[in-house]
């Protein structure tokens, strides 16, 4: 659904009066880890439908996943160099030096990423004329069908906009009702 919703929006940017499309090379697509796949399918895809190419840089908790989609994507038409996977020798550079080691790099010309406003603002610190967008808060979703346990859906939707303003990523901020529910 995001690669089609990504190549749907691509293809608008050419209706936009007054705009030129001017991508840049290179982007940082750092995603967040909660929920790993469809926060580095997000950043990667809306990278590529940008017009530029990505380097995926993958939380330590969500490694193994976003190499799983690296993979699926080079299995892709798209041309392999397009993606590329920044994978991080733990033993050998801590997460911090891995990370600034890539925004400082001059060839990166931005970055996108899913995280805390903190994060951002310490890439900023390393290279303050880096353009960097990004996306904070969470948005996961309850669903509640015919067979769920209706006092505990409620509880737990309650605490979600009680207790979080569903802005913790564990907790539900959207909920859809399915059939009789």
């Amino acid at each position: 659904d995001l690669a089609n919703y990504y190549a749907h929006l691509a293809r608008q940017l050419d209706r936009m009066q007054g705009a030129s499309f001017e991508p840049v090379r290179v982007t940082l697509a750092i995603p967040g880890w909660i929920p790993p796949l469809s926060s580095a399918a997000n950043v990667v895809l809306s990278v590529l439908a940008a017009g530029s190419a990505a380097i995926l840089v993958p939380a330590p908790r969500s490694e193994r996943t976003a190499a799983i989609l690296a993979r699926v994507l080079w299995a892709t038409d798209l041309p392999s160099n397009l993606v590329q996977l920044a994978a991080n020798d733990h033993q050998r550079l801590s997460e911090d030096q891995f990370t600034r080691e890539l925004i400082v790099d001059e060839r990166i010309e931005r970055v996108l990423m899913q995280g805390q406003y903190e994060t951002a603002a310490h890439f900023l610190q390393w290279r303050a004329d880096l353009p960097l967008m990004g996306a904070s808060g969470g948005k996961s979703s309850a669903i509640v069908t015919p067979a769920a346990d209706y006092d505990l859906a409620a509880r737990d939707i309650a605490e979600s906009v009680i207790g979080a303003g569903g802005q913790d990523p564990l907790r539900p901020s959207v909920v859809m009702l399915v059939g009789a529910a």
